[in-house]
């Protein structure tokens, strides 16, 4: 059995990559943004109801300091 995801947050994005000095984070500002819209919230989530191409973007986007990925419709399969 593998370990469940313990949320997934579902986002459309909202307007392209702009730049921003104004602080969101305490930790430091990240002026790269894109402005998102989250549609659905949802958890715990095993990995076999995402499919092997979402999880597969995950591993990407992980892998690569959260980079956001393209791909198919990623709401979890009943």
């Amino acid at each position: 059995m593998t370990t469940p995801l313990d949320e997934l947050v579902i986002c459309r994005v909202t307007r392209p990559l702009y730049y921003s000095t104004r602080q969101v984070w305490p930790d430091d500002v990240y002026p790269e943004r894109i402005g998102l819209d989250v549609i659905d919230t949802v958890g715990p989530v095993q990995p076999a109801r995402l499919g092997v191409s979402t999880m597969r973007n995950l591993h990407r986007s992980g892998n690569n300091r959260g980079i956001p990925v393209t791909g198919d419709d990623v709401r979890p399969q009943s």
